[in-house]
């Protein structure tokens, strides 16, 4: 249900995609706003969980003499690929992740005014990611979060040698 067609195709040709929206029922937090914006976290977060894990997994298999070329690279990619979305999701534009933390942070009638314009602004980010203009912004954030999850599990070795 949350699979995206278009989304997944380009998420193999861009290294970024989407899924469909997961429904949430603003009714059930106290404090809409808030509430919004920490759901929204929850996936880039889910994604940079999965990454220091992945950092983990890879240098514990390097310790162990178990991590081929191949499997580095395998493991890499997703690696890069789950951090590169997690990086991608924090956007600030509708209809990403990134947005609804604008919903806690700005006032409803500059939010709102934002909105009407949400299929507007995914043309021009899909035009943008095509055409290669979100590269070097993302894949630097991107770089900047493996630094860090390399250097936080530091007492492991080092994710980059096989």
């Amino acid at each position: 249900a949350h699979l995206d067609p278009i989304g997944s195709l380009a998420l193999v040709f861009t290294v970024t995609g989407w899924a469909k929206p997961v429904p949430v029922d603003t009714r059930n937090f106290r404090n809409p706003k808030a509430g919004m914006a920490i759901t929204a976290l929850a996936g880039p977060a889910a994604n940079l969980v999965l990454a220091l894990v992945l950092v983990v997994v890879i240098k514990g298999l390097n310790l162990a003499g178990l991590l081929g070329v191949g499997l580095y690279l395998a493991l890499a990619i997703v690696l890069q690929t789950t951090v590169h979305l997690a990086v991608f999701n924090m956007i600030p534009i509708p209809p990403l992740d990134g947005s609804r933390l604008l919903t806690a942070l700005l006032p409803d009638w500059l939010y709102y005014a934002l909105m009407r314009y949400e299929r507007v602004i995914m043309a021009v980010l899909l035009l943008a990611l095509f055409t290669g203009l979100l590269d070097l912004p993302l894949g630097g954030i991107t770089g900047a979060i493996l630094w860090g999850l390399d250097k936080l599990t530091f007492f492991l070795g080092t994710i980059w040698a096989p």
